[in-house]
Order: C-alpha cells, then sequence, then structure tokens
C-alpha cells in the first residue's frame, strides 16, 4: 500500500492486494483522496499491531499462568506420592496399591 509517483509527477495512492500467486494493484485515488487513504491505512496498521502486541501480552500471560499451574500441579503430585508411601502403598503399573 502507498502513494506511487506517475510519469506525470502526480501522486496516486494504489492498494496491493494478493490473488493467488499474483500481486494486484487497485487504484484508490490521487490527490487529497490519496493523502486521506494513506491516513486511514497507517491508522488501520497501527490499529492491528496493537490488537498484535495485546495478544502477545495475553499468550505471555496464559503461558505464565500454566507454568504456574503445572509446578503447582507437580508439587501436588509429589506431596501425594509420599503420603501414599508413608500409609504403606507402592506403585504397580502407575497404579497406587497396598502392600499385602
Amino acid at each position: 500500500m502507498g502513494i506511487e509517483s506517475r510519469h506525470d509527477g502526480k501522486l496516486y495512492y494504489y492498494r496491493k492486494r494478493r490473488e493467488g500467486d499474483r500481486v494486484v494493484s487497485e487504484y484508490v485515488g490521487g490527490g487529497v483522496v490519496a493523502d486521506l487513504e494513506q491516513k486511514r491505512a497507517e491508522i488501520a496498521l497501527a490499529r492491528r499491531e496493537a490488537e498484535r502486541e495485546q495478544l502477545k501480552a495475553a499468550k505471555m500471560s496464559m503461558a505464565e499462568i500454566d507454568k504456574a499451574l503445572n509446578e503447582f500441579s507437580h508439587t501436588i503430585d509429589t506431596l501425594m506420592a509420599a503420603e501414599l508411601l508413608l500409609n504403606g502403598y507402592h506403585q504397580h503399573k502407575r497404579q497406587w496399591r497396598r502392600r499385602r
């Protein structure tokens, strides 16, 4: 996307889009229309980048929560195994069984 200068020296705004393997230029306008369209495109780009950053921060937050939850789960598993061992149980094929 952007303003392009043509042979007459004037500036025109073209929007680029992909159709299959080709990139197609779509004429939007020239002069004031080109300036307004470029500003609109810049605002839309800034909005998409802000949303992307917000999503990235949310994913990092979720990763931290997952890590804390995994650590908590591991601690609980360790405590439960210790309690079962103290009460006379043992593990056989990943199942806890009471010793005979």
